[in-house]
């Protein structure tokens, strides 16, 4: 395997309401590994608000756009772990100021309103030394340490039952969760909200190992990850998923491999 250090697979399929309304798929997923060492994996989701007009393109914007601001600092850098201990709520802000922008201009060039480009946010960056994890909306980042899955983050309700937070909302760079880890970790998942009934375990508000556990089990002892990505993807459509869920729907999961 790489110098990484991580095994890493992601997915992102539409849901079944989707396809029988002609939509897009409206969430996006996507990773890159960076550092001199090539130990430093980004992972970024978005899921588009259901009623924004550009929701797909929203999604796929701000995660490449979060991704990219974390990169430009930690690809060169001789020690990423570092810079990432240094790291304070303020830079989080400033990585969702930079995402609004492109998305208030963007809605300008196109006389729209921004709220045309709403959509929820999740990043997390790992290195076998320290993670750190943002959060803006619902969806939830989970990890795993000593055989102990535990939640990072938890999906930010609105008011409203099936009311959440977006990028666009006024309050995302002073409302939004952040998350440090120290130490080793055994693996990482990231989820939208479509996930949530199969993931979670609301009432309890913690994860729920028998979901996540033996995916990140058969990503350890994969030797292909496209294969394993394809067949993550595969799962994702699966009738046992869409029984439970009819929502667009990501996973990311990063596992620790020495």
């Amino acid at each position: 395997m790489s110098r990484a250090m991580w095994k890493f697979a992601n997915a992102s399929v539409r849901g079944s309401a989707h396809l029988e309304n002609c939509l897009p798929c409206q969430d996006w997923s996507t990773l890159r590994v960076v550092g001199p060492d090539r130990n430093v994996v980004i992972c970024a989701l978005s899921d588009g608000a259901g009623s924004a007009r550009f929701a797909d393109e929203a999604a796929q914007l701000v995660s490449e756009g979060a991704i990219e601001f974390f990169a430009r600092e930690l690809n060169d850098h001789p020690d990423p772990a570092r810079v990432l201990a240094a790291y304070e709520r303020l830079d989080g802000k400033l990585m969702i100021q930079e995402q609004q922008r492109t998305l208030q201009q963007l809605a300008a060039e196109r006389r729209a309103p921004v709220q045309d480009f709403a959509c929820t946010l999740l990043v997390s960056v790992a290195h076998p030394k320290i993670s750190l994890f943002f959060q803006i909306g619902d969806g939830c980042w989970a990890a795993s340490r000593g055989g102990i899955l535990g939640a990072v983050t938890w999906p930010a309700q609105g008011e409203f039952v099936g009311q959440t937070e977006f990028v666009t909302s006024p309050t995302a760079a002073s409302s939004f969760q952040m998350g440090r880890i120290d130490g080793r970790l055994d693996f990482i998942v990231g989820i939208t909200d479509g996930l949530e009934r199969l993931a979670l375990d609301m009432n309890a508000c913690i994860p729920h190992p028998p979901f996540f556990s033996p995916l990140a089990r058969r990503l350890k002892s994969e030797m292909n990850q496209e294969s394993f990505s394809s067949g993550l993807h595969q799962l994702l459509e699966s009738e046992r998923v869409c029984a439970r869920t009819d929502d667009d729907k990501s996973l990311v999961l990063m596992v620790h491999d020495e």
